[in-house]
């Protein structure tokens, strides 16, 4: 028997956001490194999660604008876009 490893995906929701945003870690993801960036690059959130399917965001905190949000897990990582309302 071989073990199934599912592809790492990352779901990002409600986008746009208004008050929160979360996101939902698929797939074969141990420890995830979450940063959010302005639109310049500059580095607003950073965070590590052990074994997380689920993350908050820090979206109340943030001014309305376009984000971007980098979920790293091992050598794959995904890039989003969040609008902030």
């Amino acid at each position: 028997t071989s073990k199934i490893t599912t592809k790492f995906d990352v779901l990002l929701y409600p986008n746009p956001a208004k008050g929160y945003a979360s996101l939902q870690i698929n797939g074969d993801a141990k420890d995830i490194e979450v940063t959010m960036a302005d639109i310049s690059g500059k580095v607003i959130w950073q965070k590590t999660f052990a074994n997380s399917i689920q993350v908050s965001l820090p979206v109340e905190k943030i001014a309305a604008g376009i984000y971007i949000v980098t979920v790293k897990s091992g050598l794959d990582n995904k890039t989003l876009k969040l609008v902030k309302q």
